[in-house]
């Protein structure tokens, strides 16, 4: 747990994962991908989510009564150049525009320089998100002056809502099969 002023920072554990998933679902449009989320995809993201503790941590932003009021992480933490990004910034509409992001971000800042020791923290947002960009000034962060275009195309062939399984991969080879499809394996060696 993070402690600050007016919030906390709890660390994201398995009983959040529906309200996280709840709200994600909701906020989609706020974020670079807004496919809806199923709550099997939310098992998956929670369990890859801990198989990269130490190179990702998530939070839920609390009140100091314990309300949950949003979340944010910092990931892709890379500990041989010291740099992390920050990302999956929400904060549920009551509670803009009082200051709780910034609060939310000097904490998570503080606590990435501080403690895990990076020396550059990354970030990215909509161009067209002025209150986030605002958050984000009045913390430190800096414009890059670089402009990004998010695009995306999707395969009109697999549904989001039907889990990929290996038999699904082009690269499924099993057997007897999969000797003679390498090429450096010798058969009987």
């Amino acid at each position: 747990m993070i402690k600050g002023k007016r919030l906390d920072l709890k660390p994201v554990d398995r009983g959040d994962i529906e309200t996280l998933r709840v709200w994600r679902n909701k906020h989609g449009q706020n974020f670079f991908t807004s496919d809806t989320i199923t709550k099997q995809q939310q098992r998956a993201w929670y369990q890859h989510y801990q198989d990269n503790y130490g190179r990702d941590f998530m939070y839920l932003i609390k009140l100091k009564d314990g309300t949950p009021i949003g979340t944010i992480a910092l990931y892709n933490v890379e500990m041989a150049d010291r740099t992390a990004d920050i990302g999956r910034i929400l904060l549920l509409e009551q509670f803009r525009s009082q200051g709780y992001m910034e609060e939310a971000l000097e904490m998570l800042v503080k606590e990435a320089f501080e403690k895990i020791r990076v020396w550059k923290l990354r970030l990215s947002c909509y161009l067209d998100n002025a209150g986030a960009i605002s958050a984000y000034h009045k913390v430190g962060f800096q414009s890059l002056l670089r402009p990004v275009m998010i695009m995306e195309m999707k395969n009109s062939d697999i549904s989001p809502e039907k889990p990929l399984t290996l038999h699904d991969s082009a690269y499924d080879v099993e057997g007897d099969d999969y000797e003679s499809s390498c090429s450096n394996v010798k058969v009987g060696e």
